[in-house]
């Protein structure tokens, strides 16, 4: 659910995502003389993916008493490629494709909206940090950079970790910076983390908090 405000704008949006995430690692294997498997250890080198499918309502108030409700989807995948400097420090590349598409829709003065799917390619990166120490909170830290390598002319987007929202407005700058920080909570089976993101245009400024709780089986 989010709220923002585009000039005269005010725009309101609940949306549903679902999306897989896949992670693939090597094994690093050391043979002996015999050429026997000796010892086997996780490669630093690391591949991600994920991909999201989400559906979103938007209710718009503008000026003048105008007023629209209308429905958009989204297809997003985004991959990455990482390299394990240390325990604690991940560094990473990558690029997130989103196709957006909204549904054609007649405002409340009669007037029909139509408007063409947008496909915005983003290339991405950075670094994240996550404290080696063993203590009940673990802070974890992410930077990176972003550049919209192919945008829509007219759209602000907002991403989290697994969705998105478009905001229409004025053309954006395609550079910007994402950044956040948190804490990771380890209890018996449960991991639990609480996390603060920003993404940073020229133009506008995103805030995002998350509330993340895994059982492991």
């Amino acid at each position: 659910k989010t709220a923002a405000t585009s000039g005269d704008r005010d725009i309101d949006a609940l949306g549903h995502t679902v999306f897989a995430y896949g992670e693939y690692r090597p094994y690093r294997l050391k043979f002996d003389e015999s050429g026997n498997v000796e010892s086997a250890s996780v490669s630093p080198l690391y591949y991600s993916a994920t991909v999201s499918y989400g559906i979103t309502n938007y209710d718009e108030h503008a000026g003048y008493g105008l007023a629209s409700e209308y429905k958009a989807t989204t297809l997003g995948v985004n991959g990455v490629v990482g390299y394990n400097i240390s325990n604690s420090l991940d560094l990473f590349a990558g690029a997130r494709y989103l196709k957006v598409s909204q549904d054609d829709y007649t405002d409340n003065m009669g007037q029909r909206i139509s408007v063409d799917d947008d496909n915005i390619i983003t290339a991405r990166i950075g670094g994240k940090y996550t404290s080696d120490n063993n203590s009940d909170l673990v802070p974890t830290a992410h930077l990176e950079l972003l550049y919209d390598v192919k945008s829509g002319d007219r759209l602000a987007v907002v991403n989290t970790d697994t969705s998105s929202y478009q905001i229409a407005g004025d053309s954006i700058n395609p550079f910007g910076v994402q950044a956040g920080f948190g804490f990771i909570s380890n209890i018996n089976n449960w991991n639990l983390s609480l996390n603060y993101d920003l993404e940073w245009r020229p133009e506008y400024i995103s805030h995002t908090g998350r509330i993340k709780a895994k059982y492991v089986f």
